[in-house]
């Protein structure tokens, strides 16, 4: 057993179609340690994850924050598929909107090669506003919706693209793949 305090948890990990939250704190360890993270009324707060830390930072135990892996556990413990868009995402904050213009949703950083997204023609800077007529406002809730999907389920996105006179929406509808 290790103690230590928690020394951030403002960083988002850059995953696809996920919006998992890196704990960080200033315990040493081993870089190939394994295991959770509990506080100290002994509830469990995040899986230890060595693959996200920095260079300087490679002894220090982080962790991916349980809140955002609850239904991903619950799914593969009930032998359910990951379904799988291929998008890099982040919230449009207000002030990207009014320095930018850029309308609030999902603001598309990177699509994955090859990925369902891909082939249905969402390309890199498209802000996702809708999926299957609901409103997303943000990369979570985005997250939250498409854990709730099965690979092989059609999903209709509501997009919106930059041209030369703003942004124009469009539809696309993406049939998800498997983690």
């Amino acid at each position: 057993f290790c103690y230590g305090f928690i020394t951030s948890t403002g960083t988002s990990l850059n995953l696809p179609d996920s919006a998992y939250k890196l704990i960080t704190t200033d315990i040493y360890g081993s870089k190939s340690a394994t295991g959770i993270l509990v506080n100290l009324k002994g509830k469990l707060i995040g899986i230890i994850d060595t693959e996200n830390h920095t260079n300087s930072m490679e002894n220090m135990i982080s962790a991916i924050g349980i809140t955002e892996l609850k239904k991903t556990v619950q799914n593969l413990s009930n032998n359910k598929d990951i379904p799988y868009l291929g998008i890099h995402g982040s919230d449009v904050t207000v002030e990207v909107n009014q320095t930018h213009g850029v309308p609030f949703g999902v603001y598309m950083m990177e699509i994955d090669m090859d990925s369902p997204a891909m082939e249905a023609g969402i390309q890199s800077g498209d802000v996702l506003i809708r999926l299957d007529g609901a409103a997303i406002g943000s990369y979570k809730e985005f997250a939250e919706y498409l854990v709730d999907k099965q690979p092989g389920d059609t999903v209709t996105i509501g997009l919106l693209r930059q041209d030369p006179e703003g942004y124009a929406g469009m539809q696309v509808e993406v049939v998800l793949g498997m983690k």
